[in-house]
């Protein structure tokens, strides 16, 4: 995800670079900057020459599926 930020922080634009080939998740990220906005006191170091600020972040999603604990289950057969 890119996004856009003015010198005062404000949200310009927010763009999906990569998808993550859920677009649930992909718009999730979008909204989650929207939300968040405006981001107060941004470093005056990283405002570019035509007075935006661009910042890329990336997400990495890490799940697992745990297999159920059917020990109690088993236990109320016996």
């Amino acid at each position: 995800v890119i996004i856009v930020l003015d010198q005062a922080g404000a949200l310009k634009k927010v763009q999906v670079v990569g998808e993550s080939g859920v677009s649930d998740l992909d718009e999730a990220a979008v909204e989650a900057f929207r939300a968040a906005e405006p981001f107060p006191n941004p470093p005056k170091g990283l405002i570019e020459a035509d007075g935006t600020i661009r910042i890329e972040w990336d997400f990495i999603l890490e799940a697992s599926i745990s297999e159920p604990d059917l020990s109690r289950r088993y236990a109320q057969l016996e």
